[in-house]
């Protein structure tokens, strides 16, 4: 036998080792594989097998469970009564209108109570007979038993109230024209007054002008007057130079006559500058002459406008005051209206309730 060697040790060992790991592997998959399937089957819910017969299938689900209601019904007694026996056991089927419990035979406060407000409903009802503030055709209907039902009660208040918004309506939406004639009304009133003081500061503005004029001409006049004076004068100093000419003239006199000549143009010249002021004066006067008539022309045209518009305004004056007059009519009638409709409708309140109230009392 040979000898070992230390690396054939070490190749043994490994060996060894890995076996061993190969084997406890095996067995922890064997250990898992016996505990899943056991497991498995306890998680598994048990069936029941069966061989396969031909014929009809029904539809079958069964099961254990606790079954509560949706909505539970609270039994509750309104009376203040003892309970004598119940027939009924928990868990019980029980068909609609079926007994639940017996109560015991003795009158309950509540129907006591029932009682005196029964007898003094009564007492009510006759008293409201006595009082005479019902009317007869209310009691004669409650006494007939021909009450009204609430649908009726309902379309009669309906109707009632219709009218009542319909004529609350109708109402409001005269008003609302009324209140438009009246705004155009004043707009025409304003508009007529800014007319009229139109016309007036037109007027004023005319007579300023007139006297402006009247006075320039006063002015023009009393110059006129004296430049035809002075024109006068002149022309007299005219004819004494002439003469005074032809006399220096015939006596040889040239000096005189040259100095008189010169006094002859100046004098001439002065002649036509009075000449010039004077007609310029004159055509001022002419003008103001005709720019007055223009203004006297101008303020009969507006005389006239103003009168032919004054008897419009009348005329309209008049039939605004006929058609307010007729609305505003209208609207009391209709207001009048109104109010007899708020009236019957509050008596058909009040005879609702009394007829309510007197049906119930004799109930």
């Amino acid at each position: 036998m040979s000898e070992i060697t230390q690396a054939e040790k070490d190749s043994m060992r490994r060996k060894n080792i890995i076996k061993n790991i190969a084997i406890v592997f095996l067995v922890i998959l064997l250990i898992l594989t016996f505990f899943s399937q056991t497991i498995m089957n306890y998680s598994l819910p048990e069936v029941a097998t069966q061989m396969i017969e031909s014929g009809s299938v029904s539809p079958q689900i069964r099961g254990t469970g606790t079954i509560e209601a949706d909505d539970p019904y609270d039994v509750v007694v309104k009376e203040i009564r003892k309970i004598s026996s119940v027939p009924v056991k928990v868990g019980d089927h029980v068909e609609k209108d079926g007994i639940l419990y017996y109560l015991e035979e003795q009158e309950s406060p509540d129907l006591i109570e029932a009682q005196e407000k029964l007898e003094d409903l009564e007492q009510s009802y006759e008293l409201s007979l006595l009082r005479g503030d019902i009317d007869d055709r209310i009691i004669n209907r409650v006494r007939g038993g021909y009450t009204a039902t609430f649908e009726e009660y309902q379309k009669a208040l309906t109707a009632a109230t219709k009218k009542v918004e319909q004529l609350e309506d109708q109402s409001k939406e005269m008003q609302k024209q009324l209140d438009a004639m009246e705004l155009a009304n004043n707009w025409t009133d304003n508009q007529r007054k800014y007319d009229k003081a139109t016309d007036e500061y037109a007027e004023a503005d005319w007579a300023l002008r007139i006297a402006e004029m009247d006075a320039q001409k006063d002015l023009n006049d009393d110059e006129i007057e004296e430049l035809t004076d002075s024109i006068d004068d002149l022309k007299l100093r005219i004819e004494d130079i002439e003469d005074d000419m032809e006399e220096a003239k015939e006596d040889d006199k040239t000096k005189k006559y040259e100095r008189l000549k010169e006094q002859y143009a100046a004098a001439q010249r002065t002649l036509s500058e009075l000449q010039d002021r004077k007609w310029e004066l004159q055509d001022m006067n002419e003008s103001f002459e005709r720019e007055t008539n223009e203004i006297e022309l101008a303020k009969a045209r507006q005389e006239h406008d103003t009168s032919q518009l004054d008897t419009q305004t009348d005329q309209v004056d008049i039939h605004y005051d006929q058609e307010l007059l007729v609305m505003k009519d209208q609207k009391d009638k209709v207001d009048k209206d109104l109010e007899e409709a708020k009236d019957d409708r509050d008596e058909l309140l009040n005879d609702i309730s009394r007829e309510i109230e007197l049906d119930a009392s004799r109930k």
